[in-house]
């Protein structure tokens, strides 16, 4: 008796090619998938919810001020968020804010100033045309992060059009708990997203140190959950659920000494997680600080206790500097 596979063989052998490249081509479309979304499907859904900020005012010695900068629709009833230094202070009357969405050359639209941020360098702003439904970004998960992960940011910089600009997370432990990122970033992308590579936004751009080639600042989008809070809209961040920011102040001055030498000494701060919650990321933010240095954020206990360690130097009498902290430890937690 014949074998049963006789006849299987040769049509195996004539198809096996044809699997082959089935299996190779969902492979590569699984590839696609981990990978995340490319650069330009990134910027085709974040640039219609993407707003260039234009705004006057008159100082109070009756110069005129015409900053510009970006920001971004967070929900369809045109909530925009956007960096808080942009807004000039000590003016003779409310700056009058104007937004066009996708584009420098768009047409601008009346906003109003809902809220500022008391600790952190955002502002919340809102179109005054309420009938219109507008396109909103998706808000990410910051605390998820990894050093070296992709970011993509979009902005208005300088006087030009619309940008698109890629680079990497570089740190987390910028002044005032911001992110440092290797983004080429200018004046006028203030205010404007930061995408993960799923493209949902972690962050906001803040500022850029001119002095210093390629450091960048962005602040997680974590910490405008006070604003969010004014409006409601906490809803929007898709964080773990039933998580929490908690923020802890810390202060500490190391006075003058009256010996000849500057002189320095460590300090300890913990932090302890809310009864039946575990912290899961800290980070330190500082309002101001003079003479810091060796510092040192641990999530300890696993996530029972943040222990923070750092140096503050100062100088005898008669030099007159301090070291000196003033910040917060702001935490995310969530129920064991």
């Amino acid at each position: 008796m014949p074998e049963p596979t006789s006849h299987w063989e040769p049509f195996a052998q004539s198809r096996w090619p044809c699997l082959r490249g089935v299996v190779a081509g969902l492979l590569f479309l699984l590839a696609l998938t981990a990978n995340g979304m490319t650069p330009e499907e990134i910027t085709a859904k974040g640039r219609p919810a993407t707003v260039f900020i234009s705004i006057e005012a008159e100082s109070a010695a009756g110069s005129p001020l015409r900053p510009s900068g970006t920001g971004f629709v967070i929900n369809s009833s045109g909530y925009v968020l956007t960096s808080k230094h942009l807004l000039p202070t000590n003016t003779k009357d409310a700056p009058r804010i104007r937004g066009a969405l996708q584009s420098r050359f768009g047409t601008l639209e009346e906003m109003e100033l809902i809220a500022t941020d008391p600790n952190f360098d955002f502002a919340l702003l809102r179109f005054s045309n309420t009938a219109t439904e507008r396109k909103s970004v998706t808000i990410g998960n910051p605390w998820l992060m990894q050093v070296t992960a992709p970011l993509q940011a979009l902005g208005f910089p300088l006087n030009l059009e619309f940008g698109a600009k890629t680079g990497t997370l570089v740190g987390t432990g910028g002044p005032g708990g911001t992110w440092v990122t290797d983004i080429a970033l200018n004046a006028g992308d203030s205010g404007g997203p930061v995408f993960d590579r799923d493209g949902k936004v972690v962050a906001m751009v803040v500022s850029a140190l001119p002095q210093a080639e390629g450091i960048k600042f962005a602040l997680p989008i974590t910490f405008s959950s006070y604003l969010l809070k004014v409006v409601g809209l906490e809803r929007l961040a898709s964080f773990p659920a039933n998580s929490e920011v908690l923020r802890y102040a810390v202060s500490n001055t190391r006075e003058s000494t009256f010996g000849l030498t500057p002189t320095s000494g460590e300090y300890t701060f913990e932090v302890r997680a809310r009864e039946g919650y575990r912290i899961t990321q800290a980070d330190l933010s500082r309002k101001s600080d003079s003479r810091l240095s060796d510092v040192d954020l641990k999530v300890v206990d696993d996530g029972q206790r943040v222990l923070l360690k750092y140096r503050l130097t100062s100088g005898p009498a008669y030099d007159q500097f301090r070291g000196w902290l003033e910040g917060e430890v702001v935490t995310q937690q969530r129920p064991k």
